[in-house]
């Protein structure tokens, strides 16, 4: 697929081009350009057209006429994921220089292929180290190359800038008419979601939002994350904010994927009853002795949704197998693969040690610089 360049067009200025109200072939510019008529082009022959056209073309066909938009619709052009980002961020480090700033933004990623060649490519190409290329969520990044690298070029993804609400829905109604959108991500702040933009956020696409990011600067409360849920059908959480007094962590462990910023509220107790498949926590106190009583609570046969926990940050990496006194296990060898697939993720588990439950699923507990592994699959499969 041809490679696009990333950088920021208002779509007032898209609106505005003449350049493709006809179809139009030059093959030098100095010669006279022959037109064609892309209305009239058979509806096979005019598919091939709209799926060849970027996102932005696509778009700016679509505002031409009423009947061009109709015929673009019945083409039925798939997006795999829209990214709406509203809300002020901090990056990561907690430095001084690292000045809050505001992000109002849609990305458009077209197949579930370009989000993984994103990720890929940040493993080949930058400078970042392997462990914080695990950390952030990928949203982080396409948010961080944006920001820092406008011009970067990359497949499949498109991104654009609003000022406002009024602009927001304007965007996600052109957005909503023109393509067949399979899921959307909303990264947000309580500020946002539960005041000016809530109305907003009732848009028909946002149907297809299953993972929210609550971004800082305030706290959520146990009522907040219920609104949510009356909101959305969520399937993953990133709480990247902390939490009021008296949160129940047990309304957050119903949700299939989590990550929580401020964990240290979180006891082993909380982790032992959950429904979730994925949970991430960042700042938490747990100790060795509370994962290895994790461990053999899931030893028992609980916990059978459970696909990965993951501890940033967790006090003793460095004796990590120490969790494991009394558990059965062995040490991968060197015919194992080094590395484990969780979604766009490719986790180095070189150091890792293999735990077998009686029903056939097998876990591997490691450590990616300071950030402890516990992963599950089905030795069945």
């Amino acid at each position: 697929m041809k490679r696009m360049q990333l950088s920021f067009r208002p779509f007032s200025s898209l609106w505005n081009s003449n350049r493709i109200k006809k179809g139009r072939s030059c093959s030098n510019q100095k010669k006279k350009c022959n037109s064609f008529n892309l209305l009239q082009l058979p509806y096979l022959a005019f598919r091939i057209v709209i799926h060849q056209l970027s996102i932005f073309s696509v778009l700016q066909l679509s505002q031409i006429s009423r009947r061009t938009l109709k015929k673009i619709q019945q083409v039925n052009r798939k997006v795999y994921k829209l990214l709406v980002y509203n809300h002020e961020f901090t990056p990561y480090g907690g430095q001084e220089h690292l000045k809050t700033y505001s992000v109002r933004q849609l990305v458009v990623i077209e197949n579930i292929s370009d989000y993984q060649e994103f990720y890929d490519m940040m493993w080949s190409q930058t400078t970042v180290s392997y462990r914080f290329l695990t950390t952030p969520p990928v949203t982080y990044w396409i948010r961080s190359v944006i920001k820092d690298y406008p011009n970067m070029k990359l497949n499949g993804i498109s991104y654009m800038s609003y000022e406002n609400k009024k602009e927001l829905e304007h965007y996600l109604n052109v957005l909503y008419n023109t393509f067949s959108i399979d899921h959307l991500d909303l990264m947000t702040d309580r500020e946002k979601i539960f005041g000016d933009y809530r109305k907003v956020f009732k848009h028909p696409l946002f149907r297809k939002c299953h993972y929210v990011e609550f971004h800082e600067p305030s706290k959520f409360s146990t009522k907040d994350l219920e609104n949510l849920q009356k909101m959305f059908d969520l399937h993953k959480f990133y709480a990247r904010c902390d939490q009021k007094k008296h949160f129940n962590f047990q309304k957050m462990l119903k949700i299939p994927r989590i990550s929580v910023h401020e964990a240290y509220n979180i006891k082993i107790e909380d982790l032992m009853n959950n429904n979730c498949k994925e949970i991430i926590l960042w700042n938490n106190d747990l100790q060795i002795f509370e994962i290895t009583k994790f461990i053999c609570h899931w030893l028992s046969g609980k916990l059978p949704s459970l696909e990965r926990l993951r501890l940033h940050m967790f006090h003793d990496w460095e004796i990590f197998e120490d969790i494991l006194i009394g558990i059965d296990n062995k040490k991968r060898d060197e015919n194992q693969p080094k590395t484990l697939k969780y979604g766009v993720y490719s986790l180095d588990c070189s150091n890792g040690r293999d735990i077998i439950r009686k029903d056939g699923q097998i876990a591997t507990l490691f450590t990616i610089g300071y950030a402890l592994e516990f992963v599950v699959r089905d030795l069945t499969l």
